[in-house]
């Protein structure tokens, strides 16, 4: 700015002045601060799978084939080329087979604590809502009679008596799809009944020992525990050899448990001999 006097007159101007120097840099914004990062939230293991082995341990005996799905019969009819699959009810089978499923029976007992639990959920890949996870693995004592084909190997017996190392695996999502929901029952229940849905795989399976660090093969390979914890949907394979002819029953039968009463409800009631 410049001031002058002309003829007692005060004139103020104002100059633009423009100089060789850089204008200053701008200040540079501070960065954010940094947000730490939440930990995951703590998963309570029984919201994802109520049923644990400490739940279900006891004794569970046959109810019934397990409905809908049943028994699937497959032979080769006399004159015939092909083999044939039909549903059977238990009263078509063998006898032997019949007077065997009614009198299967599966008991849990005698679990060492603590057992290892894990369980977790993740945001699903579709964004639709939640992956949930449950596994539990614990020693015990198993008891199991008449139960053909549970094992998961060729001609097993379904018998044993001894300590095994009990697993229970879980896995669902929290808001599955109806698509899904039908394609799961339309593979699962002809074989798995009410079991092919809201279950978790139990497993059992002898100790490993120093001649056999592998172990034998699994003495429960193939059955399921439902959420209540009251049943145990339980997969059957038998053959009846026929002279030359096989006569090969598969399915499932559903065992409950005794000697329980549940939240709220009456006494189970017995299960006819």
């Amino acid at each position: 700015m410049r001031v002058r006097y002309v003829c007692g007159i005060t004139w103020i101007s104002a100059l633009a002045v423009t100089t060789g120097a850089a204008a200053p840099a701008p200040k540079k914004a501070r960065p954010p601060a940094v947000q730490p990062v939440a930990a995951p939230a703590a998963v309570d293991p029984q919201k994802i799978w109520p049923a644990s082995l400490e739940r279900i341990a006891g004794r569970f005996v046959y109810a019934q084939v397990a409905s809908p799905g049943g028994l699937w019969a497959t032979f080769t009819p006399p004159n015939e080329q092909g083999e044939i699959t039909r549903q059977v009810s238990l009263w078509d089978a063998p006898a032997e087979l019949r007077d065997k499923l009614r009198q299967a029976e599966i008991v849990i007992s005698g679990l060492k604590k603590p057992g290892k639990i894990e369980a977790s959920e993740r945001v699903s890949p579709s964004k639709r809502g939640l992956m949930r996870f449950y596994s539990e693995t614990a020693e015990g004592t198993l008891t199991l009679r008449n139960i053909p084909g549970i094992g998961g190997a060729h001609n097993d017996a379904g018998e044993h008596q001894g300590p095994v190392v009990f697993e229970l695996e879980h896995q669902a999502h929290s808001n599955p799809s109806v698509f899904g929901i039908q394609q799961i029952r339309d593979q699962q229940e002809p074989t798995w009944g009410v079991g092919a849905l809201d279950y978790a795989d139990l497993r059992a399976s002898a100790p490993a020992t120093a001649d056999d660090p592998e172990g034998p093969p699994p003495v429960i390979g193939n059955a399921r525990v439902l959420r209540g914890g009251l049943e145990i949907i339980c997969y059957v394979d038998w053959t009846q050899q026929d002279g030359t002819r096989e006569r090969r029953y598969r399915g499932s039968i559903r065992l409950r448990k005794v000697a329980e009463r549940p939240e709220g409800g009456a006494a189970l009631p017995k299960v006819a001999p």
